[in-house]
């Protein structure tokens, strides 16, 4: 047999070794992992190229590293999961020592590549990282507690502080902000896909949270983070990290992802937790998508976000209508379309408060008084304050409404709101009332 005749086999096979190491490296992952560092170098004042490319290096090798990792440590429970038996080390296709000796590698390679590049802080960042998402989450977290995926949320967000280290010598506002949006979006994310891969999480004796709680509880679980997404990316715009470009469209990416947890909620099925995995993805991408837009606009438009107010009271009027014909509506027992309705109200609801918390935090914030003396100011002052205390309420007694009445508990659903829908009521109008103390009404200072 000829060398020639030998060469085709050969080099087939080396292909293939190396097919293996790239899928230690889940390099479906690595992409998006980049792409949540990028608008930290837009957020400084884009760096030099080649400083930009030398510290997205670094970060791909060190998540690179912690995912060769991480499959070393789990290819027994990887070999008894359905989605994950056919990976290098559970086929053996590859030796673990082999894939123990890469990881190593690559974390050598990332600790160096960024200590070069960018620093001793970005350089040490990079290590913490490899080691949470290891000896943390993979060996602690995974097999112990349901809270795996919150709390080794961490590890999966460290790209952001590392550039934001790496170009500022610090971890400062960017860097923390970016990591919180991935934070809070990793839980309801693995929480899709747990729900409907029960069996291969159980049959590697991984507690996930379905598991434990039951896919009911685990699906609101999901909602509130989703929800706790909506404060959290909005602050990059009163910071004055982002435009208005990138507020727009973080709500409005908000509102689709918070839509599809609520359907989740109501249809109860795998394939709606497979579509909120699905968006999950979408979102994450579109709105790191929408920074870099923000930030590469020819004439990046100034956050001038004195509209808010006058936003605000159309929110809340919008809300008041809502709330009155999803009154109406159940009166009537049209029940289905009392829950749209309610829910719309909600939705409208949080968006005025995200839209209050960009305003009240924004740099350009100045606090409107009332300017009328006397009994008028005693009666603003009067309304203030009950519309403040009460206002404090309505979230979690909106949020208690929705679940009572997403999971069928009726008799506690209308009990509750006798007392949340007038407290709902009154603070959407006062909130209106306010607004026309505030700006047009008030009157000129003496």
């Amino acid at each position: 047999m000829s060398a020639a005749s030998l060469h085709g086999p050969a080099r087939s096979s080396l292909l293939r070794t190396l097919s293996n190491y790239v899928a230690l490296t889940k390099p479906r992952i690595l992409p998006l992992v980049l792409f949540t560092a990028l608008p930290v170098f837009g957020m400084a004042g884009w760096p030099p190229l080649a400083q930009c490319v030398a510290i997205l290096a670094g970060i791909s090798c060190a998540a690179a590293a912690a995912n060769v990792l991480n499959m070393y440590v789990e290819r027994d429970r990887d070999a008894l999961m359905e989605r994950t038996r056919s990976r290098p080390l559970p086929t053996a296709e590859l030796a673990p020592r082999s894939a123990l000796l890469f990881g190593l590698a690559l974390s050598v390679v990332a600790t160096i590549v960024l200590h070069t590049f960018a620093g001793s802080a970005a350089a040490l960042l990079g290590v913490a990282g490899i080691l949470f998402y290891v000896f943390v989450y993979t060996i602690w977290l995974k097999p112990r507690t349901p809270y795996n995926a919150v709390i080794g949320g961490a590890a999966g967000a460290v790209a952001p502080l590392i550039a934001d280290a790496a170009v500022n010598g610090s971890v400062g506002w960017p860097g923390l902000l970016l990591f919180s949006i991935v934070f809070f979006w990793q839980p309801p994310h693995v929480w899709a896909i747990a729900l409907y891969r029960k069996g291969d999480y159980a049959a590697a004796g991984i507690p996930m949270m379905p598991a434990v709680i039951g896919d009911e509880r685990t699906r609101h679980r999901m909602l509130w983070y989703t929800l706790g997404l909506l404060p959290v990316t909005i602050l990059p715009t009163p910071l004055g990290l982002l435009g208005p470009i990138y507020l727009s469209a973080s709500l409005a990416l908000g509102a689709w992802f918070t839509w599809t947890c609520i359907r989740l909620i109501r249809e109860r099925s795998d394939a709606a937790a497979q579509r909120v995995f699905r968006v999950s993805l979408a979102y994450l991408a579109l709105l790191y998508l929408a920074m870099l837009v923000d930030l590469l606009a020819p004439k990046r438009i100034a956050a001038d976000l004195s509209f808010l107010p006058a936003l605000n009271a159309l929110l809340n009027g919008t809300a008041i209508a809502l709330l009155l014909r999803g009154r109406m509506l159940i009166k009537r027992g049209r029940v289905a379309e009392h829950r749209r309705t309610m829910l719309a109200a909600f939705g409208v609801s949080s968006v005025f408060l995200a839209c209050y918390i960009a305003h009240k935090a924004s740099r350009s914030f100045e606090n409107t008084t009332f300017n009328a003396a006397g009994l008028a100011k005693t009666a603003y002052l009067a309304l203030l304050a009950t519309h403040v205390v009460l206002a404090a309420t309505v979230p979690f007694l909106a949020l208690a409404l929705i679940r009572f009445g997403l999971r069928g508990e009726i008799a506690r659903h209308r009990r509750l709101a006798r007392i949340a829908w007038p407290i709902w009521l009154y603070v959407s109008v006062t909130g209106v009332l306010i607004y026309l103390l505030l700006y047009p009404l008030n009157p000129a200072p003496r």
